[in-house]
């Protein structure tokens, strides 16, 4: 979801938005259901830690926004987390191409298998931010995570994914421990994505006003003033009537304030949150319709 903010000072330009990029298989009704897939031929998961010892999963998320751009966290939903030695789990860059992902550009900070977020309730994001960032033009990426060191430590993980016969296309890859790049579909014979994420700031916009965000009945704009003072706008469009809720999460996915806003017909509403009993910081804000759920990041100052 993009939103505006003030001019970054370290890198001279005058506005920056931040761009929380997803799968485009989460537009599709087949993605009101997430699952994972457990190995049937050994012990494990398709999308973690298995006994095929797969090094690392890869999500490619297209740039729709035109402009030079850089990934700031990718964030990763994950179903399963068990930890016996707590092993460092890695988020990387890719280029991109149609065969996989083709050269690493940007490397992670270490997340801990305990730091990883897992709900039997809600879907909390796990973020892997990058200290060092490369600037990116390209309208397409891969993001990934890399799990080849929880062998060592017999930990066990799995990220969510959408059902078979719900996919953007070929977008969910492999790297196995040789290090060969093979897709989900070829090597596991499921059309199927990962549920990986990636926050993109942009350098500059076209027209800010056509960026959105959508999930079934659920379209979500730029919310405002970004960085926040005492309030902040959010905007969204229905197509049906809902109930909707709004939540905001600190970066460690706890939820720190939960909006109950009641039924809304269809159509395009502003919603505007106080914000004046939160502390300054970063954070991830949730707008939710029925099963739909749209998050995205702003700072509050």
């Amino acid at each position: 979801m993009v939103s505006i903010s003030h001019m970054d000072a370290a890198r001279g330009v005058d506005s920056v938005a931040n761009d929380t990029i997803l799968p485009p298989s989460l537009d599709l009704p087949c993605s009101d259901v997430i699952t994972t897939f457990e190995v049937t031929d050994g012990w494990g998961y398709v999308s973690g830690t298995n006994s095929f010892q797969d090094a690392e999963k890869a999500m490619r998320l297209p740039v729709e926004i035109s402009g030079s751009y850089y990934i700031t966290e990718v964030w990763g939903l994950f179903a399963v987390s068990q930890m016996v030695g707590n092993g460092n789990l890695f988020a990387k860059v890719y280029t991109s191409s149609s065969q996989g992902p083709v050269n690493q550009v940007q490397l992670s900070d270490t997340v801990k298998v305990s730091g990883i977020l897992v709900s039997p309730t809600d879907l909390p994001v796990t973020i892997f931010p990058f200290d060092s960032m490369q600037l990116l033009s390209d309208t397409s990426f891969f993001a990934s995570i890399d799990i080849s060191g929880l062998y060592a430590t017999q930990d066990t993980v799995a990220i969510f994914m959408t059902q078979d016969q719900c996919s953007s296309n070929l977008a969910s890859w492999d790297r196995y421990s040789d290090g060969t790049w093979v897709s989900v579909l070829d090597g596991w014979d499921l059309d199927t994505d990962y549920l990986i994420y990636a926050v993109a700031e942009f350098q500059s916009l076209t027209d800010i006003d056509e960026s959105f965000l959508r999930r079934g009945d659920l379209t979500v704009y730029p919310a405002f003033p970004n960085p926040a003072h005492q309030s902040m706008q959010v905007q969204f469009e229905l197509s049906t009537p809902q109930s909707i809720e709004m939540a905001i999460y600190d970066r460690a996915g706890r939820e720190v304030v939960r909006y109950s806003l009641g039924m809304y017909q269809p159509g395009k509403h502003q919603v505007t949150l106080d914000l004046s009993g939160i502390p300054a910081g970063s954070y991830i804000y949730g707008v939710e319709s029925g099963f739909n759920r749209i998050l995205s990041v702003f700072s509050h100052h």
